[in-house]
């Protein structure tokens, strides 16, 4: 599951631009706001950012290939073409949009974040701006499962509510609560969360192993890619992440998949004509295969016998 483009959606609040270069929003809550421009060098910006918890994109798990699509640009001009949004002081803010570029920003030497700043929000209005934020990669399904896992009160949520919460469908919410019940260590193998597939997770989920064994084969994995993991933080992009994510997939279910014994095949002595084989599948299924040189009329009378036995 590749990077998805969407087209970049526009905040629909009303807002009056002030000569200063202020922003003021009329917000959801009947409040109006006012952001106030800011700048910010890259090698001020904190290591870990504080983000909003209606954000589900998970800050601290990106790595350079979760930015490939605008890293480039940003390393190219020094700066983010859109703007972030913050709250609080430019000493400590909190980040409620713009999670993707203040990472971008943070990893090109000599770069300038650049956004809009408040000094409070009402929750609702932190809320709305997350939601309508951050669309042009959405936070992966990933994303949203481990903020569930990490914020208490959104676990006790149904799927339907947090799909209105994070505005999702109800599919991608589901498999949101079952990334909440896997290791957060087995979503870490990936170049990026949007590269895990939902069949993946619902296959993982339905297995419902004891946690030591998981944690053991991810323990497997990891040695077995440790190379491509450690490439990760080196690389921005990369043809080969989607293959890549595709085999530590299937490496993964491999190892927990129970093994299928093959059925025997109770015919294989009983059918002793030359050139006429019988074979078992792993649903038990019996085929019976008859090569070129059987007789033309030892076929038909195998098929007469067929089909007086089948009426």
């Amino acid at each position: 599951m590749a990077l998805k483009h969407k087209g970049r959606m526009k905040d629909s609040l009303p807002e009056t631009k002030l000569p200063d270069g202020s922003i003021e929003k009329l917000m959801p809550s009947g409040n109006k706001v006012r952001f106030y421009p800011f700048e910010i060098k890259a090698e001020d910006l904190p290591e870990i950012a504080s983000q909003s918890k209606f954000n589900p994109r998970r800050y601290e798990d990106l790595k350079l290939p979760a930015v490939e699509d605008i890293f480039p640009s940003i390393k190219e001009s020094k700066r983010n073409a859109y703007p972030i949004y913050i709250v609080g002081s430019l000493d400590n803010f909190k980040v409620i949009v713009g999670l993707r570029r203040f990472f971008a920003v943070k990893n090109v030497p000599g770069a300038v974040l650049v956004g809009y700043r408040v000094n409070h929000l009402e929750s609702s209005d932190e809320c709305y701006l997350a939601k309508w934020s951050d669309k042009y990669v959405a936070p992966s399904f990933v994303d949203i499962g481990l903020t569930i896992k990490k914020e208490r009160d959104f676990s006790e949520l149904s799927a339907r509510q947090l799909a209105e919460l994070f505005d999702v469908s109800k599919d991608t919410a589901n498999m949101g609560q079952r990334v909440a019940k896997l290791p957060k260590r087995m979503f870490e193998l990936f170049p990026a969360y949007q590269y895990v597939t939902f069949r993946f997770v619902q296959e993982v989920s339905g297995l419902e192993l004891p946690e030591d064994k998981l944690n053991n084969v991810i323990d497997i994995t990891y040695e077995k890619f440790l190379s491509d993991i450690e490439g990760y933080s080196k690389e921005v992009e990369s043809p080969q992440y989607a293959k890549l994510s595709k085999s530590i997939q299937n490496f993964i279910l491999k190892q927990i998949r129970e093994p299928i014994a093959k059925p025997e095949n109770p015919w294989q002595d009983f059918v002793k004509v030359k050139n006429i084989k019988t074979k078992v599948d792993a649903k038990g299924r019996l085929s019976i295969t008859l090569d070129e040189h059987v007789e033309p009329a030892l076929i038909e009378k195998v098929f007469d016998l067929l089909n007086e036995g089948l009426r």
